[in-house]
């Protein structure tokens, strides 16, 4: 409850929001822990002329994994890169979003009360200029960024100056695809949570849809209705949750704007 509870005060996530992020990690801990073992252990390689010899590739750790993880899921997507790493032998930084920094430090107090290994997980707290610091430091052994392209780009160029190597996960102009023989009621309830999960601050949500003539009138009035009977904000009865950040809310303002200038 008092994980569920911080997410929901840092972020403005639904309880069923929530919940779910709570899962999502609950199953990729289980699922990381069974396959590591297999997906790192030595794997055997011809040795060509040498028949004498052996060959193999032997995955080894890198050594301090640099984490910068977003705000919008700030359990999953700081604990599944942090829990790979240390699975992986590595020792982690993690400088979280500013904007979520309570699930952060409960994230760490929960690791150092479990565990005996406290000095292999340590968090750095701080605007943009800190998670530059991590990118450039170079006791840093390999970064992992989630957060938009603008700044992935960034970072890239920097590690690139010193072959440092890199995992981004950026944001996209996902797609949904739909078909004139689909039912129209199921698309349209797929789109809308596709789109309007999380209040649609979600880096693989639906944010453009394809559709084939025949049937977009149709799909539009039903889309139409379903949102007018939505509502949305910080309420317990609103369906959908409220924009997280300042900067989120300006750009869909901003958005809108565009449109009905056009």
């Amino acid at each position: 409850d008092e994980l569920i509870n911080l997410i929901k005060q840092e972020t403005g996530k639904k309880d069923f929001e929530a919940l779910i992020e709570i899962f999502n990690v609950l199953e990729h801990l289980k699922e990381s822990s069974k396959t590591a073992s297999k997906c790192l252990k030595d794997e055997k390689r011809k040795s060509g002329l040498l028949k004498t010899k052996k060959a193999l590739v032997r995955y080894e750790p890198k050594g301090i994994i640099g984490i910068i993880s977003p705000w919008n899921y700030p359990l999953i997507l700081t604990l599944t890169p942090m829990v790979e790493a240390l699975l992986s032998g590595n020792n982690v930084i993690i400088k979280p979003s500013e904007h979520t920094s309570l699930c952060a430090q409960l994230i760490k107090k929960i690791w150092d009360k479990k565990t005996k290994l406290s000095d292999t997980v340590q968090f750095i707290y701080g605007s943009g200029d800190v998670g530059n610091q991590l990118v450039e430091h170079h006791d840093i052994n390999m970064i992992c960024f989630i957060g938009s392209t603008k700044i992935g780009k960034i970072i890239a160029n920097k590690c690139a100056q010193s072959l440092k190597p890199y995992i981004l996960e950026l944001g996209g102009k996902d797609p949904m695809i739909i078909l004139d023989d689909a039912n129209i009621e199921r698309a349209t309830n797929a789109a809308l949570w596709g789109g309007l999960t999380n209040a649609g601050q979600t880096c693989i949500s639906v944010e453009r849809i394809i559709i084939e003539k025949k049937i977009m009138k149709t799909f539009c009035k039903h889309l139409t209705r379903k949102i007018k009977d939505m509502s949305s904000g910080p309420n317990k009865e609103d369906d959908i949750g409220p924009i997280t950040i300042p900067e989120g809310f300006n750009k869909i303002v901003s958005q809108i704007n565009e449109l009905a200038s056009s």
